[in-house]
């Protein structure tokens, strides 16, 4: 069984960004800044951790000043991921915060089966 707070993240990091560019943008924006309707339900400790890695990825984007970003269709869980991944600059770290906070069940593997520099593809189990 899965907790409200539980069915909320799960929405939160399954969300794709729409299609049309400057909505996408200004939704990533309302996500980052913590003041989307998908947080709701998602507790403060909860909302704190994921925004600071959202954050995180935004501040990565924001740095690459000749490279413009495009937020159409992006996955909230996948910008997560790939804050994380920066972040602690290790993809089992990584890993393991999204297993813990999108409560992956414990018998599950994420498992990296292709990792560069550019490109993460993972499999589970």
């Amino acid at each position: 069984d899965s907790t409200a707070e539980a069915v909320a993240v799960k929405s939160l990091l399954g969300h794709r960004l729409c299609s049309d560019p400057t909505k996408a943008k200004a939704e990533w924006y309302s996500i980052v800044e913590g003041e989307h309707m998908l947080w709701t339900g998602v507790s403060d400790p909860y909302k704190h951790t994921i925004r600071g890695f959202l954050a995180h990825f935004n501040h990565q984007i924001l740095s690459q000043a000749n490279m413009r970003f495009r937020f159409q269709n992006g996955s909230v869980g996948n910008f997560f991921f790939a804050g994380a991944r920066l972040f602690f600059g290790s993809l089992d770290a990584a890993i393991f915060l999204y297993s813990r906070v999108s409560r992956i069940p414990d018998q599950s593997r994420v498992l990296p089966s292709i990792s560069t520099n550019h490109h993460i593809t993972l499999g589970a189990e």
